[in-house]
């Protein structure tokens, strides 16, 4: 398995994130944000593969783009369309989707569930097609969980931020993965065959029989002696938001184990000022965290347009000069920036 994810939107505009979570047997689509014109360049297809849009909070730059999505997703027939957000994402996204006049909808069968994400709680609704969305209906699951969001193949966990109002990151997981181990094979002389699948099956009985070359063996020995488990891949997505030095600790802990992170760099070090005062990071900022987290990669998106290309440079190497392995998005043009801009 592997997550892989691209960035959408051009810099110094509106940015979201779409991550795939490809399992071989499945493939997750997941959407971070719906910046305006984000979505223009997916086909309609990829649009209804979307399974969830995790919103960090309702400025209009991260959810202008929402309607375009919810046109070829309102009467999906796989399942509902869930959306994730801060505590007041049912009554944003409820008006959202009253925005339209519902009067053919008596045998649509799509639906929605919004997920509200507070600090110390997650509540749920529902809303059918058929209802022309008009009711919000509570959902009764376990929204105890330390995960916001989970399936068989990954997690994701929040965190709440503080941008003036919250703002939610994102911490996707994939579980950790169950491999042979070769050096062990070849140790006890056995060549591999479909046997191995019965070994990494876990719902299979351990008192199970598998006959090798040299024997009949349990699989329970077999799975003492040849599987190992190493972490999945991991990504996080985090936008618009400001820190003291208490919630630093707890998002650098958050972060432990993370491979990828996308973070905003909003703002560069000289404007300080003017990144407080609208609740930003600056690049020392963006830098330390990753640093500190001990991520492996960080690519920077979420730009401000108040920057020529040639800052936005600059802004990069000011995270560089903290945080080595850092990056602008690969579908990034910034000629094609400086022709829009």
């Amino acid at each position: 398995m592997t997550i892989e994810f691209q960035i959408l939107g051009d810099p110094g505009r509106d940015n979201c994130v779409l991550a795939s979570v490809n399992t071989g047997a499945a493939n997750s689509r997941l959407l971070f944000d719906c910046g305006e014109g984000c979505l223009q360049d997916l086909s309609v297809s990829q649009l209804r593969s979307i399974d969830a849009v995790f919103f960090s909070h309702f400025h209009m730059d991260h959810i202008a783009g929402f309607d375009a999505l919810f046109r070829h997703n309102f009467n999906r027939p796989n399942g509902p369309l869930r959306l994730f957000g801060p505590a007041d994402a049912g009554k944003i996204l409820g008006h959202r989707l009253q925005g339209f006049t519902w009067n053919l909808v008596d045998d649509a069968i799509g639906s929605v569930v919004i997920h509200e994400l507070c600090a110390d709680r997650q509540r749920a609704f529902v809303r059918y097609g058929r209802e022309g969305f008009l009711t919000a209906h509570v959902v009764e699951e376990d929204l105890s969980s330390d995960y916001v969001y989970r399936t068989e193949q990954f997690a994701v966990t929040a965190i709440e931020l503080d941008h003036g109002t919250p703002s939610i990151g994102y911490h996707v997981r994939e579980v950790p993965r169950l491999n042979i181990c070769e050096q062990a094979m070849r140790e006890m002389g056995v060549l591999p065959g479909p046997w191995l699948q019965a070994v990494k099956d876990l719902s299979l009985p351990g008192s199970t029989d598998i006959a090798l070359q040299d024997g009949t063996w349990k699989l329970e020995d077999l799975r003492r002696r040849l599987l190992k488990t190493s972490p999945g891949d991991s990504f996080a997505y985090l936008t618009d938001f400001s820190l003291d030095a208490e919630q630093e600790t707890q998002l650098v802990d958050w972060l432990s184990g993370c491979h990828t992170l996308v973070c905003e760099n909003n703002f560069r070090n000289s404007d300080r000022q003017l990144a407080e005062r609208s609740h930003h990071l600056v690049s020392e900022d963006v830098g330390r965290i990753a640093s500190k987290a001990r991520v492996d990669r960080l690519i920077l998106f979420h730009l401000s347009d108040r920057y020529s290309p040639q800052e936005w440079q600059d802004q990069l190497s000011e995270v560089k000069s903290i945080f080595a392995d850092v990056q602008f998005p690969n579908e990034w043009r910034f000629d094609a920036a400086r022709e829009n801009g």
